[in-house]
Formats: C-alpha cells, structure tokens, sequence
C-alpha cells in the first residue's frame, strides 16, 4: 500500500502506479493495521481500531482532566465542572465523548446525573499511566 500525505485530515492510499485515492487519516490507519496485524497479533484490525478511538477519546487535556478526577469516585456534572475548571456547556460536550467511548458511565438521579469510571479496567488503565509518569 502506498500513502501519499496531504494537509488537513486526509491522505491518498493505493497500490503503487494506480491512481491514488483520498481518504481519512483513520481509514489510512485501518488499513496499515489490517496489513500488520497478519505478522504478529491474534487481535482483528476492528478491535485495534476500537481501541485507537478509545485512546483518542482519552488525548485531549481536557478530558483526561476528567477522567482524573473521577478516580476519586462518581460526581455529577457541577461537580466536575467545578472539579476540573470547565464551563458546564464544555464538560457536558466532553463527558459525552467520554461516555461513547465507554470510558465513563452515568446514572441519573432524580434530575442530576452522575458520571463514574466505567469498570476497574480503565481505572487500572488510567492508574498505570499515571504511575508510569514517575518511571
């Protein structure tokens, strides 16, 4: 396969001496990880993939501020607001993304909504990346 880079979010992906198509820099990924994955996983592309999205759910600061602050337990949306220093529009944008990840999970009650670390396997996760900072 061969990749041509262009500004933006996009490249051009084909087999060398054949026209070359535009496509998302995902798409570009995908592909190189199908190609790879022969040589050495028993991981399909499709979870290498799901698990590429999951981790850029986690690369903005903002969300990982979040998510940071829940390892001290669920809270609700006022409270992370507050927590992590974001306006309510902006953590609610954020924790959304984070939920469609399957990151956080939330419960709502009465009116309020709490949100919480899904399961202990991101906890783990995040917990680890944080000690691996003082190696």
């Amino acid at each position: 396969i061969h990749v041509v880079a262009v500004p933006g979010n996009h490249g051009r992906i084909g087999k060398k001496g054949e026209n070359l198509h535009y496509v998302s820099w995902d798409y570009i990924v995908y592909k190189w990880m199908e190609s790879e994955l022969k040589n050495y996983s028993n991981i399909t592309a499709e979870q290498l993939f799901e698990l590429v999205s999951d981790f850029k759910a986690l690369g903005d600061v903002g969300r990982l501020k979040i998510v940071l602050f829940l390892l001290n337990g669920k809270k609700s949306v006022n409270e992370i607001s507050v927590g992590v220093g974001l306006s309510q529009s902006a953590t609610s944008h954020q924790l959304r993304i984070l939920k469609d990840a399957r990151i956080l999970s939330s419960n709502k009650q009465g009116t309020v909504n709490y949100y919480e670390i899904a399961d202990e396997h991101v906890k783990t996760i995040i917990e680890t990346s944080v000690e691996h900072l003082d190696c």
